[in-house]
């Protein structure tokens, strides 16, 4: 499954894929390659990639799978470390985008629990207003009563030396 050198391929054949690992502009027209890919044992899709060093060429989203857990061509073993290298940059920046993302749903919540007990908080300040009014009209309501208690007192105190002195 070995493909031609690039030269020898007309320019208007240009197979291009960015993602995964790797992004490969080779011009190798699809007739040339094997049909097959060996990884799923399908048709080449649309969507190939070959491999820069052995010119192997897989669909691409086997190949990419395959280099999740090697970093070899699955049809010859020739390594590759640029893979290994994209995939585990790739991997850093999974990690790190997760990671944002945790960090930016924390602080949504955050701010949605801030603004719960701004609003909470103002509940309670109304509350207190409305308890301390309360609280002021039964101490002047209590304060008349002790006032018209105290006056009856008084009264009935009078009445009674008035009745005993007569």
């Amino acid at each position: 499954m070995k493909a031609p050198e690039p030269s020898t391929c007309a320019p208007t054949d240009i197979t291009s894929y960015s993602g995964g690992a790797l992004h490969i502009e080779i011009p190798i027209p699809l007739k040339e390659l094997e049909e097959e890919c060996l990884i799923c044992t399908g048709n080449l899709s649309s969507l190939y990639k070959v491999l820069p060093k052995c010119k192997h060429a897989f669909c691409a989203e086997c190949i990419d799978t395959w280099f999740k857990d090697h970093y070899t061509c699955p049809t010859c073993r020739t390594e590759d470390p640029e893979a290994k290298f994209a995939y585990d940059a790739i991997a850093a920046a999974l990690k790190e985008a997760e990671r944002n993302a945790r960090i930016e749903d924390i602080r949504s919540q955050l701010e949605a629990q801030a603004v719960a007990l701004e609003q909470h908080e103002q509940e309670l300040v109304l509350q207190q207003r409305q308890m301390r009014n309360q609280l002021i009209r039964l101490v002047v309501s209590l304060s008349l009563t002790i006032g018209v208690t105290l006056f009856l007192v008084i009264s009935m105190l009078r009445h009674t030396r008035y009745l005993n002195l007569k």
